[in-house]
């Protein structure tokens, strides 16, 4: 065998060598882009249902932030007279002594 077809024979080999590691990276580079969109893709909808329940627990918030402000009310008017004349009047059917009833 001559020294010009042992170097093509290596070449060859080095070529076949060379085109597998390519190959090989690229299916690589292939699959960690697919794990990289994969994850964003499951990371996006995450993030938008996040908000979604975000939203809802504001409203929730904001709603018992309402009643606890209506609740501080009543609680500050509870010992009033004229808060127990109302549930008297309005709650027990009580009236004062020298009050008419009219009945429709």
């Amino acid at each position: 065998m001559s020294a010009y077809s042992e170097r093509l024979r290596k070449a060859k080999k080095r070529t076949a060598a060379q085109l597998v590691s390519r190959v090989t990276l690229a299916m690589v580079l292939i699959l960690l882009l697919a794990i990289a969109g994969s994850t964003y893709i499951r990371q996006d909808r995450e993030l938008e249902r996040l908000k979604r329940e975000q939203v809802v627990l504001d409203r929730a918030i904001k709603q018992l932030e309402a009643e606890a402000y209506d609740l501080e009310e009543q609680k500050a008017q509870a010992g009033s007279e004229e808060f127990l004349e109302r549930v008297a009047r309005d709650k027990l059917g009580l009236v004062k002594a020298d009050e008419l009833i009219f009945i429709d």
